[in-house]
């Protein structure tokens, strides 16, 4: 079951890659999510809370993508970024000896899903 079903049915375009649904202006990422049709009076309650979600976080080009794990005072035990998760993935799989041997680590094309 989807979080916005009829924001989903309205949607022209129902995946890609983030990129395809909105743009940098100056440093912030903007969200343009195109609708077929405008939308009615009972569908307004939920693409407000659509809007709401996309909208709750900031995207900056010039913040650096991470995930940290902090401890209860805050201070950081691991961070992760696309770079070096990425590199950590080769050397796991060049240790393995895995199907992904000589190869890049599999990276790029992510699509994210909400129950």
């Amino acid at each position: 079951m989807k979080a916005y079903p009829r924001i989903y049915a309205l949607a022209t375009k129902k995946d890609g890659k983030v990129i395809e649904f909105g743009n940098w202006n100056n440093d912030v990422w903007k969200w343009e999510v195109q609708l077929r049709r405008n939308i009615f009076d009972l569908e307004l309650d939920q693409w407000k809370a659509f809007e709401a979600c996309i909208g709750s976080q900031k995207i900056r080009k010039s913040v650096s993508d991470m995930i940290a794990m902090l401890d209860s005072l805050g201070n950081a035990l691991l961070i992760y970024n696309p770079r070096t998760t990425n590199r950590a993935a080769d050397l796991k799989a060049k240790q393995e000896n895995s199907d992904f041997e000589g190869q890049t680590s599999p990276r790029g094309n992510y699509q994210i899903y909400a129950d």
